[in-house]
């Protein structure tokens, strides 16, 4: 079932890469968009490097003297670090892609009287 949708997926990724080329205002924010895609990628590559049967914490661990536990677990805060600081970046840019948009802004707030 899975396999099925591949294309489906590229398909919509494909797109969505076009509609922000077109859609991000200056090549900057284009720019910051591909750095958030990056600490993603990193964050992926951590994870799976997480995964592995192999033990990659052991050999960083003995050249250090430290615990294995210890290399894990930073290695683990940085993932998420990453991750988070990805998803900060395409706020970032989304947010200041849609104020360049629209010059001006403006809130209305009232109350409705019974």
């Amino acid at each position: 079932m899975a396999d099925g949708l591949c294309p489906f997926f590229m398909a919509i990724g494909i797109f969505n890469i076009w509609f922000l080329w077109k859609s991000l205002e200056s090549r900057r924010l284009w720019d910051w968009f591909l750095v958030g895609i990056g600490l993603y990628v990193v964050a992926i590559g951590l994870d799976f490097v997480e995964g592995l049967d192999s033990g990659p914490y052991e050999g960083i661990a003995a050249f250090f003297s430290t615990e294995e536990y210890r290399i894990e677990h930073l290695s683990k805060t940085i993932e998420e670090f990453l991750e988070m600081l990805g998803t900060t970046t395409f706020l970032i840019v989304f947010l200041e892609n849609i104020f360049n948009l629209s010059r001006e802004w403006q809130v209305n707030i009232s109350q409705k009287s019974s």
